[in-house]
């Protein structure tokens, strides 16, 4: 047998090879010896004199080789046994044997709480202030809505589709992360014998069949909107309904803002003038959007005006989201948005749907219905799309392109405003 200098065992008898193992190579006759399966962190299909095939893994334990039979080969497939040794690398990395069975405790936690432990191993590692802080916010805002209160042991593929499914197409960039995360809340829970070894929240082969490739969306889908003849009509039975999703509905609408950021719309964002800066600047402030809520991926600033800071004052609220969740006190879902819309359609003789697809309009599309009142109010095109937050030219141009225009931005709202209002 060879030897390492340690003494530790590295290789025995038989012939070994490494290559990127595949169903098709494992069922073939192979000769005995061990097929690593590179990149797979040691692990290897061990075949016998005999012809028989058995998963091992080779990994370092404290400074040491250790090998780690993970079962028989075809019982255990290949997406299995690579799953496996996945878990087994990041055991033996904390120092724990995975060769030694963990009992899984009575009490099973919730998503959040395996959360936190992951966050605080995250923040102690990395040297990034910014990703170790975007680590927590991005997990509070999009998935501890819906998968916080859950156990991890009973979260599935459908609770985490639906967790991304609302950003998926809107912050695209930020959605991606938010599922990597999630994955890697879960792959701890897996480790620590919480959860069966199935990761709900892995892409390949799982969540890339149920959600559009993120390279491959674009900006072509547009969403049902309200018509113009609609507008004031949806906007007056608006009004009438209460609570934080009505709310946040009517600030989506007169801001054009994407419902991630509305939702995300937190106290820490906000900033007011004193009176002669309002009067000077003719507005009452901004709402300082983060760069990890925003599309683009980059910090934007929306003016206050009055109706806004009415709405946002209305909501009672004075520290935290501004329009937080009635039940959880934690960011709105996007469903309860889409519920409103949706039961105010059926509330109507009429409904409110998008004339060209007659589809139900939902509160992505609002951001079109402000788009065409301002086209045909020819309002100026670079305004109402730095309004928007759409990128205005190429990078070249965006670079130079540094003004928020928030002077007329606010008498584009106002303006809007007064349209929904039905005054001239």
């Amino acid at each position: 047998m060879f030897q390492t200098k340690n003494g530790d065992a590295y290789r025995d008898e038989f012939m070994s090879t490494k290559k990127n193992l595949t169903t098709q190579y494992l069922n073939s006759a192979l000769k005995a010896g061990r097929y690593y399966d590179k990149g797979y962190f040691g692990l290897h299909i061990h075949v016998r004199e005999t012809g028989s095939k058995a998963w091992v893994q080779r990994t370092r334990l404290n400074n040491k080789y250790i090998d780690i039979g993970i079962g028989g080969y075809p019982k255990i497939k290949l997406s299995e046994a690579r799953q496996i040794a996945f878990n087994n690398k990041l055991k033996a990395e904390s120092g724990i044997d995975p060769r030694i069975k963990v009992s899984a405790p009575q009490e099973i936690p919730t998503f959040a709480e395996v959360a936190e432990g992951e966050i605080n191993r995250i923040q102690k590692e990395s040297k990034n202030e910014k990703h170790k802080n975007q680590w927590r916010s991005t997990l509070e805002r999009y998935a501890y809505p819906t998968l916080g209160n859950m156990k991890v042991d009973e979260i599935t593929v459908n609770d985490v589709y639906n967790t991304l499914f609302p950003i998926w197409s809107e912050i695209t960039v930020t959605a991606k992360r938010v599922q990597g995360r999630i994955e890697s809340v879960l792959d701890v829970a897996i480790v620590r014998g919480l959860r069966e070894r199935h990761n709900p929240a892995v892409w390949r082969g799982n969540l890339e069949k149920l959600l559009p490739n993120p390279t491959k969306i674009t900006n072509t889908v547009h969403q049902p909107a309200i018509s113009q003849k609609d507008a004031q009509r949806w906007w007056a039975l608006l009004k009438q309904h209460n609570g934080n999703s009505a709310l946040a509905l009517q600030a989506l609408t007169i801001t054009a803002s994407r419902s991630g950021e509305i939702r995300s719309m937190h106290w820490d964002q906000i900033k007011l003038f004193d009176k002669q800066e309002a009067i000077e600047k003719g507005f009452l402030g901004v709402w300082e959007k983060p760069a990890d809520i925003m599309k683009t991926n980059k910090a934007d600033q929306v003016p206050i005006t009055l109706p806004l800071l009415e709405i946002i004052k209305t909501s009672g609220t004075n520290n935290g989201f501004i329009f937080p969740s009635p039940k959880t006190n934690l960011e709105l879902s996007d469903m309860a948005l889409n519920q409103l819309m949706r039961g105010m359609n059926e509330s109507d003789p009429n409904g409110f749907k998008d004339e060209e697809n007659k589809r139900v309009a939902v509160p992505h599309g609002l951001r079109s219905t402000f788009r065409d009142w301002a086209a045909s109010t020819e309002q100026t095109y670079e305004v109402a799309e730095r309004h928007l937050a759409h990128r205005i030219g190429d990078k070249t141009v965006e670079a130079y392109s540094r003004n928020q225009l928030l002077r007329n931005r606010a008498k584009i709202m106002d303006e809007f405003y007064d349209f929904l209002e039905g005054k001239s």
